[in-house]
């Protein structure tokens, strides 16, 4: 996981703990050789936080690929579609 994101988990996770409860959540993935951790670390913490996810992480390893937008996209319109409800 990014240190950027790791960052912005640690500053909102006991703020958004109740008020977040329930929402959706996808994560798209990139590394040069392994994503699973990312995946793992992640994935613990929605968990904490109560999240739904309502798509698999999209995991991308080398340079991403047209296919591998496309299935970023398919995943972001997933997590909207169960955002508007």
């Amino acid at each position: 996981m990014s240190g950027a994101l790791e960052r912005a988990f640690d500053t909102i996770y006991y703020p958004c703990v109740d008020a977040t409860a329930g929402r959706p959540w996808g994560l798209w993935v990139h590394g040069n050789d392994d994503v699973e951790g990312a995946v793992s670390s992640v994935s613990r913490i929605v968990s904490g936080l109560r999240w739904r996810e309502v798509h698999a992480p999209v995991r991308v390893t080398g340079a991403p690929t047209p296919e591998d937008h496309g299935r970023c996209a398919e995943m972001a319109a997933t997590v909207t579609a169960n955002l508007l409800g």
